[in-house]
């Protein structure tokens, strides 16, 4: 593989010359052969983080409806009667 390398601020190649991407010593060295892996593995990554971040707002919309529709938090609430008993645990003389 082979890259241009440009000179100058402009972005223009004044005078190009080819670089080498890597000796053979560097291109047989067998850590950098797992490069191409880490990178899938690092892109798989972003992309489950982007999504994550996209579907948040709507996942604790679903979550509010839920627990509406459950009375999770009216007086006699699942989720009520397990946060007082957490409360009373925690702060209890």
């Amino acid at each position: 593989m082979r890259l241009r390398a440009a000179h100058g601020r402009s972005g223009k190649c004044k005078g190009s010359y080819v670089v080498q991407w890597a000796s053979k010593e560097l291109q047989n060295d067998k850590s950098l052969q797992r490069l191409p892996e880490t990178y899938k593995n690092l892109r798989l990554l972003w992309h489950g983080v982007v999504a994550y971040k996209r579907c948040k707002p709507a996942l604790y919309a679903w979550l509010e409806r839920a627990q509406i529709k459950l009375d999770a938090y009216g007086e006699d609430g699942a989720a009520r009667k397990r946060d007082l008993t957490a409360f009373e645990a925690e702060f209890a003389m």
